[in-house]
């Protein structure tokens, strides 16, 4: 079999991704849960928030306030996941062994996956709360798009979160996956087996 020496493009690994999800959940796999949870939560939000909150000039300080809180947060995890993310990418690499391991399970594009999904999640979180930030102030938009807006950012800022969480599964399935690999490799040096596919199916992302 020919190596393939670039990896596979991001709309490839996501079907990839899908086909794997949909072995191991079913149809839930290809049913946006957290989209829906993020939006409903951040639609439920605003429909809490007076209207008086945009058409009162004084009141715009609040709204402000609030996207620049969700900038900072959504920052922060950028930020911070990359360190996690840093973990990820040296525990695949740490040996040689372990890297084809992880390629003969099919599991080592599926990681790499997994962060590019996460890094694309919070800086679209990140750019959709910024620029939400400086539309607050924008006395042309009507009550309505300011009241989708924030419903938006919030969607945005929950998935993004909610996926940044998930890297720690991802993590201690990557650590049990080694510990897995290290056993065989002691027990047949030559001839490490493959993980079976099953065993690496949470780290999938949950498609949208």
């Amino acid at each position: 079999m020919e190596t393939e020496y670039q990896r596979p493009r991001f709309l490839a690994s996501y079907f990839e991704a899908m086909k794997a999800g949909v072995q191991s959940r079913g149809i839930w796999a290809v049913f946006p849960t957290w989209i829906l949870v993020g939006f409903g939560a951040g639609a439920a939000a605003v429909v809490c928030l007076p209207r008086e909150l945009w058409t009162d000039k004084a009141n715009w300080q609040v709204i402000v306030a609030i996207y620049a809180a969700m900038v900072t947060v959504n920052g922060l995890l950028l930020a911070l996941s990359w360190g996690a993310f840093s973990r990820i990418h040296d525990q695949l690499v740490s040996t040689p062994g372990f890297a084809i391991f992880l390629r003969r399970a099919n599991l080592f594009n599926g990681y790499l996956f997994y962060v590019d999904w996460v890094h694309t999640a919070q800086l679209i979180a990140l750019v959709v709360t910024a620029g939400a930030m400086f539309s607050s102030v924008v006395q042309s938009i009507p009550v309505l798009g300011h009241r989708v807006i924030l419903a938006s950012s919030i969607g945005f800022s929950i998935y993004a979160i909610r996926y940044a969480v998930n890297a720690v599964t991802m993590m201690h399935n990557l650590v049990w996956q080694r510990a897995v690999f290290e056993e065989q490799e002691s027990l047949s040096p030559s001839n490490v087996a493959p993980l079976p596919r099953t065993v690496g199916t949470s780290t999938q992302p949950r498609q949208p």
